[in-house]
């Protein structure tokens, strides 16, 4: 007999609950009639109804890990994966291991755990990782998801230019010379310029961050005669950083996007239901004290999460990794104490 994994295990399991049905439910009931119908031995009929369990029910109690904290890794490795961090096989089973040696000190996963973890839980999958360009073709899936119109698809980026600097042209020379040399003046100011633009074709005003200490009036005569809009900052070396990219979004992104769509939001969100909901949530309308009483709980313990690797990252990459891996392993021990 084959031994089923992952989905057609569950499509067999499928199969078998419904000859078991229609075993039970007919009137002239035939285990053999039952197992032709849904194309399944008639002795693994016979066995199910002399009470024996499938494959999985039945080693369930040789588990390290309990049904629950086992579904809640599942649940963690989706969200990850949702969240663009898939986790690495290696912390998968780390955080499974922290758990049996925090229940049981001394006990250790066997060898193949993850591939049978795997099998049990056909909705996950190993794969090699590939590069967040080649997951645009996920995008599609968030915008149907979330109903995301074309007007509220925002792309943001940035341009550097060095002020005096002669780029390659095409010029016109004496005959029979090899590199004309084009000179330029050796002011090399740099300038940076941030944009976005909507998906429905409308610009927000640019942010031009200006190198210096202070402005420079000379900097703003071209947009006074002009009338452009746009927001003028400074850096001592004319680059962003997350000072400037807070004030343009402020002062560009929400202050030229908030109107187009802030009354529209305003009247999905507050309607009758959700108004009503939210007295209800509160416990005020109808009154009942226990709404709240019930969300308040003890802080819990201090925890220490096990993370392979040195203790000091020896890189930036290996940093943002190590990085990636506490917020994850934080977010699973969270979400165990609240169903716990």
């Amino acid at each position: 007999m084959p031994r089923y994994k992952g989905k057609q295990l569950e499509e067999r399991e499928k199969l078998i609950q419904d000859a078991l049905s229609h075993y039970n439910t007919s009137t002239k009931p035939s285990m053999r009639a039952s197992a032709d119908t849904f194309g399944i031995p008639w002795t693994t009929l016979r066995d199910r109804l002399n009470g024996a369990q499938n494959r999985r029910d039945a080693h369930r109690s040789m588990q390290l890990l309990s049904e629950h904290e086992e579904t809640t890794i599942v649940r963690w490795c989706e969200r990850m994966d949702d969240w663009g961090f898939p986790l690495r096989l290696s912390l998968v089973k780390e955080m499974a291991a922290y758990l049996v040696k925090k229940r049981e000190i001394g006990r250790r996963l066997g060898k193949h755990w993850l591939a049978r973890f795997l099998q049990r839980n056909p909705e996950l999958a190993s794969k090699f990782s590939a590069r967040l360009d080649k997951q645009r073709a996920l995008l599609k899936q968030v915008i149907t998801l979330y109903d995301i119109l074309p007007k509220d698809k925002y792309n943001m980026d940035e341009k550097g230019f060095m002020m005096g600097i002669a780029a390659k042209v095409k010029v016109i020379c004496r005959f029979g010379r090899k590199n004309p040399r084009l000179t330029y003046s050796c002011n090399r100011t740099w300038v940076t310029v941030i944009e976005a633009v909507s998906a429905a074709g409308v610009p927000v005003p640019p942010m031009i961050i200006n190198q210096g200490v202070a402005h420079y009036i000379g900097w703003y005569v071209g947009v006074q005669k002009s009338g452009d809009a746009a927001t003028f900052f400074y850096s001592p070396k004319g680059w962003t950083d997350s000072k400037l990219g807070m004030e343009w979004l402020i002062e560009n992104f929400d202050k030229h996007t908030s109107n187009i769509y802030l009354f529209e939001a305003r009247r999905r969100a507050y309607t009758k239901k959700n108004i009503l909901a939210a007295w209800d949530k509160v416990g005020i309308e109808p009154f009942n004290p226990r709404r709240v009483l019930d969300y308040i709980v003890a802080p819990p313990p201090s925890v220490t999460f096990p993370i392979s690797g040195p203790t000091t990252p020896r890189t930036t990459r290996m940093a943002r990794s190590t990085a990636k891996e506490a917020f994850g392993l934080q977010f699973l021990v969270e979400l165990l104490r609240k169903q716990g």
